[in-house]
């Protein structure tokens, strides 16, 4: 079997798995709105972020991801709406969804405690006839792309104070279309600490923690270092996929950018080069009262 045929059966095995546990992004924190439709409004700004993310370069068909989340509080500051699109190309596949974001915030305590809910569809599409096959008249590999369209649902719960977060999410519980592969409904336990480690030093440590009925639990353990609100600089590590180093560039008051290498550890490290993820995010206005937007 020539080396090509092989990466595209390595790539059909390895992005089942991908769409299954690892289709979060190692920048996630940033725009914690892809992980937790509570997280909708949580920084008192209208908030637009967006995510590139090139995974395992090298291999032939590997995945591409793009998200865009927009959110906002609305005038009653206890409501919040956001908005989230994603695509995600990989293989002979690629999958589109587009989900409207509602949250509720409450005061509690010394920080404020968000319930929220999203909804919308997700589009799928495999054009099998990208396969090359020994025998050119087979009609499973000869006919057109085939599509289908399914309805997605999901919830989340999220505390925030001035120095802590912690967030409970299941952002795809729901998928209308059971039988449809990428169909999943992981289970997301989000949160971190800001340390104060000098006058013009911040310390951010914090967790994802994944689980998936049938799967092993995953982890995303990351930290990261602000010096004087202009520039962060971290590392992570993710169970059984990657270690990461990453970089935030706050440019001025509202409009941040940021880069994050993966170098992967599965099986996969011998034949990719790492992935490579862009972020850009604008915070459009502020309210007297925000508290670390720039952290949370």
């Amino acid at each position: 079997m020539k080396l090509r045929k092989l990466l595209i059966l390595l790539i059909l095995f390895s992005t089942g798995s991908y769409a299954q546990h690892n289709s979060l992004y190692s920048q996630y924190y940033f725009s914690g709105i892809l992980i937790n439709p509570a997280y909708a409004g949580s920084q008192n700004a209208l908030n637009f972020t967006s995510i590139y993310r090139n995974q395992w370069t090298g291999i032939e068909g590997s995945p591409k991801n793009l998200s865009i989340g927009i959110h906002s509080p609305l005038k009653n500051n206890k409501v919040n709406a956001g908005l989230v699109f994603l695509n995600s190309k990989y293989g002979l596949s690629s999958v589109t969804s587009v989900m409207g974001i509602y949250a509720y915030r409450l005061p509690l305590g010394k920080g404020s405690l968000s319930f929220g809910l999203q909804g919308g569809i997700q589009s799928s599409k495999n054009n099998w006839s990208q396969i090359e096959t020994t025998d050119g008249n087979d009609p499973v590999f000869t006919s057109p792309a085939t599509r289908e369209i399914s309805g997605i649902a999901g919830f989340g719960m999220y505390y925030k104070a001035e120095k802590f977060f912690l967030g409970l999410s299941s952002p795809t519980m729901y998928n209308s279309k059971k039988s449809f592969q990428f169909s999943y409904s992981p289970i997301l336990l989000s949160g971190g600490v800001l340390i104060q480690a000098g006058n013009s030093v911040v310390f951010k440590p914090s967790a994802l923690i994944k689980y998936i009925k049938g799967s092993p639990i995953g982890t995303d353990i990351s930290t990261v270092l602000y010096f004087k609100e202009i520039i962060g600089i971290g590392v992570g590590y993710r169970t059984k996929d990657a270690i990461y180093a990453f970089v935030d560039l706050k440019l001025n008051e509202q409009f941040s950018a940021g880069y994050c290498y993966d170098y992967t550890t599965s099986h996969l490290k011998r034949y990719s080069n790492g992935s490579h993820e862009f972020m850009l995010r604008y915070l459009f206005s502020y309210k007297l009262n925000t508290k670390n937007p720039r952290y949370f």
